[in-house]
């Protein structure tokens, strides 16, 4: 699976965490996590294992994700930060190689981790 980001503004510096799993946020099994550094941010990746309590602290091969059905959250954060700036949540079906495409993203509301 590939994450496929763009279009993100009134970002920079902050980080960018995509997270995903059967259920998020308590299910979170790999992320991608990006640190803001132009406006507009895009960025292109595949997403790996958590292997800590800081969801930014991956493992370094991509993960192989089973058929079904799994929950997104791209978000940009304050490094450390458990809420928000900016973020967009959604459901994704998994069946083979699938591309997740986000194209900016919105209020925080709903997003906290």
């Amino acid at each position: 699976m590939t994450l496929d980001v763009s279009g993100v503004t009134g970002a920079s510096g902050l980080v960018m965490l995509a997270v995903i799993g059967r259920s998020v946020p308590n299910g979170m099994t790999a992320a991608a996590c990006e640190m803001v550094g132009s406006d507009p941010f895009s960025f292109t990746g595949a997403y790996k294992p958590i292997t800590g309590d800081d969801p930014c602290t991956l493992g370094s091969e991509p993960v192989q994700f089973e058929p079904g059905s799994y929950e997104v959250i791209v978000a940009v954060l304050q490094g450390g930060a458990r809420s928000p700036e900016q973020c967009v949540r959604t459901d994704v079906m998994v069946d083979g190689d699938v591309m997740v495409e986000v194209t900016g993203l919105g209020p925080a509301a709903d997003c906290n981790f």
